[in-house]
């Protein structure tokens, strides 16, 4: 070689000087706007054929059949290859042969509302937002209406069972 350059010998999915290259793709429960997603790093070396990468999604993603068929986003194309995923492409995990279509501009605007909401919080409840409290204008925690975490029936049992035994006691 001239220069001592190395040469690539290049095939369709790989080169000796990278031998596999990873490719990180997304996917998405068929006809579900609210699942965020799940990004997997797909290589030739983890992932020999579609079976394993499908093993792999059905611990991740929950359906009722498992996961058995992967398509483009709008359902028309079956990928049954590794190879025919694409870098940073977004795919649609189903159980059955005709997913329903998703529409991914819905799943993007509610993560843009989920970013928001998660951003506007103080920095110290961000990763417990469940914690957060709405405070008054005097700045103070509101106090819920909720007193307690027992069902209306319980708390309406336990009513009674008091109420019957002073009853009884006062006689």
């Amino acid at each position: 070689l001239a220069n001592r350059q190395i040469q690539n010998y290049r095939n369709s999915n790989r080169s000796f000087t990278r031998p596999y290259s990873t490719k990180t793709v997304f996917f998405y429960k068929e006809g579900d706007i609210y699942f965020a997603g799940l990004r997997v790093p797909v290589s030739k070396a983890r992932y020999r054929t579609i079976e394993s990468l499908l093993d792999d999604l059905n611990s991740n993603i929950s359906m009722p059949f498992g996961v058995r068929h992967l398509t483009t986003p709008r359902g028309k194309t079956i990928i049954k290859n590794i190879d025919q995923l694409q870098h940073h492409g977004r795919y649609i995990a189903s159980s059955f042969k005709t997913p329903r279509p998703l529409n991914l501009l819905m799943v993007e605007k509610i993560q843009r509302i989920r970013q928001a909401n998660r951003t506007h919080l103080p920095h110290y409840y961000r990763n417990n937002w469940f914690n957060y409290r709405k405070q008054n204008k005097n700045g103070r925690a509101k106090i819920p209406l909720k007193l307690s975490s027992d069902p209306a029936t319980s708390k309406q049992v336990h009513f009674f069972l008091h109420y019957s035994f002073i009853i009884n006691t006062s006689f």
